[in-house]
């Protein structure tokens, strides 16, 4: 991103593990540089109904955990870059 703006604010990492599903959440920034990590593991093909309502649960989890924001600020505008 342009030099101008600046990491104020990111997401908390966030693991879940249901052992049939996994899912990791990993946001670092230094200066003008975000880097998002985020790997969502299935492994199951079919899933029993019994286990219908903690699978709908770590999804709506991991909903919300991809929809943390990372927070910028308009810094300093670096000298001789035109903007």
């Amino acid at each position: 991103m342009s030099a101008q703006w600046q990491v104020r604010s990111l997401p908390e990492p966030k693991t879940m593990d249901m052992k049939a599903a996994r899912y990791d959440l990993a946001v670092t920034g230094t200066g003008n540089v975000v880097q998002i990590k985020r790997q969502l593991k299935i492994d199951f093909v079919l899933m029993d109904q019994k286990f219908h309502a903690p699978l709908r649960s770590f999804f709506q989890k991991v909903k919300t955990g991809d929809e943390q924001q990372v927070v910028l600020e308009k810094g300093e505008t670096v000298a001789g870059n035109g903007e």
